[in-house]
């Protein structure tokens, strides 16, 4: 049903290509990128993120093209990718990041348009352009320690 997650759409991967770098061109259809991808003999997936194994093992599973994770500390990313692409050697084929990090990146011209054929079961508000689609929610908080921060100087706002 459009606007939910559907497992059987999915194809129980969690993800497609739902966004990939200016290395592939945008033009080119979900199949064309498949083929390519199995003429390479691996999907290359940059992240910040940890337990990512079920992913890439759904992925080869479906596919037939091994996934390959790289995990990229999110204070390292925006170097390590920029870096890569303006050396026009990005090794990596698939990005997941931070909004902020991502929205960088687009600035610096490193993500390609793509518009994943599954990005239509996620709701309307997840597609923020036809660079980035978002599919998870990352929760922001202020922490602090009440033994060493006294009540007066907590936190009341992220601006400084």
């Amino acid at each position: 049903m459009k606007g939910e997650r559907d497992e059987e759409a999915r194809g129980d991967t969690g993800i497609d290509f739902f966004m990939t770098p200016c290395i592939l061109s945008a033009a080119e259809p979900q199949e064309a990128l498949i083929v390519k991808a199995k003429a390479e003999g691996k999907v290359t997936f940059y992240a910040n993120i940890t337990a990512i194994e079920p992913v890439m093992e759904a992925f080869t599973k479906k596919y037939g093209v091994k996934g390959e994770y790289t995990r990229v500390s999110t204070d390292k990313y925006v170097a390590t990718v920029a870096t890569e692409h303006e050396a026009g050697k990005l090794m990596a084929d698939v990005l997941q990041a931070p909004m902020p990090i991502l929205d960088i990146l687009k600035g610096k011209g490193v993500l390609a348009s793509y518009k994943s054929p599954v990005a239509a079961i996620y709701p309307e508000w997840t597609r923020k352009d036809d660079r980035i689609q978002i599919f998870g929610i990352e929760y922001v908080a202020l922490l602090y320690n009440k033994e060493l921060v006294k009540p007066g100087d907590v936190p009341r706002s992220t601006r400084i």
